[in-house]
């Protein structure tokens, strides 16, 4: 018996209407979305204009407690929707609500 193997030679075609669906890593995690997301909204994250922020909101994050959890695939992710800088990101946003987190 022959072992099938596929071939990741061609792109997959992706445009408009066929685009996935982007969805934040908390989505996935059971008990991410609780009734204390709405106690520290992002606004509370220095740097996040409001502009930031509804974008955010539509990625699906809307608090601190989220923005703390990010990992790098997802500051990878939102740096690249959102087209800010990884190091802002990482540097002022997480680690803003990671301080504010640690102080409330």
């Amino acid at each position: 018996a022959t072992a099938a193997t596929a071939s990741f030679s061609r792109p997959i075609p992706i445009s408009g209407d066929s685009m996935p669906e982007f969805r934040p890593l908390s989505f996935y995690i059971e008990g991410s979305r609780s009734a204390s997301a709405a106690v520290h909204p992002l606004s509370e994250i220095p740097g996040l204009d409001t502009r930031l922020q509804h974008a955010l909101h539509d990625l699906g994050y809307t608090s601190v407690e989220q923005v703390a959890r990010w990992g790098r695939a997802d500051v990878r992710a939102v740096s690249a929707i959102l087209g800010v800088d990884q190091g802002v990101i990482e540097g002022t946003w997480i680690a803003s609500a990671r301080s504010l987190l640690s102080v409330l």
